[in-house]
C-alpha cells in the first residue's frame, strides 16, 4: 500500500484500503502462498448485498494483488482467478435516465447550481470537471468547452488535479439548447462567495438546495 500510494488519489487509496481490510478476517494470518481457493470463496461472503461496482473493484484489486505476488515469486497460483471462487452477483446501480419532466425542472429553476447541472446533463462532464471550469474554458462562439483539469476532495478540501493521460484533455460540444444559459457568465461555474473552489460539503449543500 505504501509503495503505490503516491500513484493514486486519496479517494482511490482509501477504497483500496477498505477492500484490503475485508481480506484480513479470512486470510490475514496466512502466508500468501498458503491462501486457497476456498479462502477466496470465503472472502466473497463479505460482499453479499454490495453493489456491482464495489464487487467489481474488489475483484480487480484482489486479482492484481495475487498476480503481483506471482510476479514476485511469492506464490504460484491466483485463487481469485479460480472459477470456484467467483464474487457474488450484485445488484445493478440506481442510475437512470432523467424524465422529460425532470429535465424541464432543471431548465426552469434559476439557481446557483443550474448551469452546472445543465453541463453535467448535456455535456457529460463529471462533478470534479465542472467544479474546475471557468469562463476561460468556455467558448460559446465556437461551441466548445475545454476540459483540462478537475477537482477532487481530500478530507472535504478541494484539490486541483490535471489529467493523467493526453486523452483526459478534450473539447466537448455545447448543445444549442443550453447555449443561452452562458450569456453574461464570467468566473467559475461554481464557486464560493469569494470566487474560490467549493469544499465537498459546500457542493452537497448547494446540490441539495437545488434538488
Amino acid at each position: 500500500m505504501k509503495l503505490h500510494k503516491a500513484g493514486v488519489s486519496a479517494k482511490c487509496y482509501n477504497d483500496y484500503a477498505k477492500q484490503v481490510e475485508a481480506l484480513f478476517p479470512v486470510i490475514g494470518e496466512k502466508r500468501i502462498d498458503a491462501v486457497t481457493v476456498d479462502d477466496a470463496a470465503n472472502v466473497w461472503k463479505h460482499y453479499q448485498g454490495y453493489s456491482a461496482s464495489t464487487v467489481k473493484r474488489a475483484r480487480m484489486l484482489y486479482v492484481a494483488i495475487f498476480d503481483t505476488a506471482i510476479e514476485n515469486d511469492l506464490c504460484r497460483k491466483n485463487p481469485f482467478r479460480s472459477k470456484f471462487a467467483q464474487p457474488p452477483k450484485a445488484p445493478a446501480g440506481t442510475h437512470r435516465v432523467l424524465t422529460e419532466e425532470e429535465k424541464t425542472l432543471i431548465w426552469s429553476t434559476p439557481h446557483k447550481m443550474q448551469l452546472a447541472a445543465l453541463i453535467m446533463l448535456y455535456c457529460g462532464l463529471r462533478r470534479g470537471e465542472v467544479l474546475a471550469l471557468t469562463s476561460n474554458d468556455i467558448d460559446t462562439k465556437a461551441g466548445f468547452i475545454t476540459v483540462n483539469k478537475a477537482i477532487r476532495f481530500e478530507g472535504n478540501q478541494p484539490v486541483l488535479t490535471m489529467p493523467k493521460t493526453v486523452s483526459g484533455v478534450r473539447r466537448v460540444p455545447i448543445p444549442n439548447i443550453i447555449t443561452p444559459y452562458f450569456e453574461n457568465f464570467t468566473g467559475r461555474i461554481l464557486s464560493t462567495k469569494s470566487d474560490g473552489v467549493m469544499t465537498e460539503t459546500a457542493f452537497m449543500r448547494c446540490w441539495d438546495s437545488f434538488i
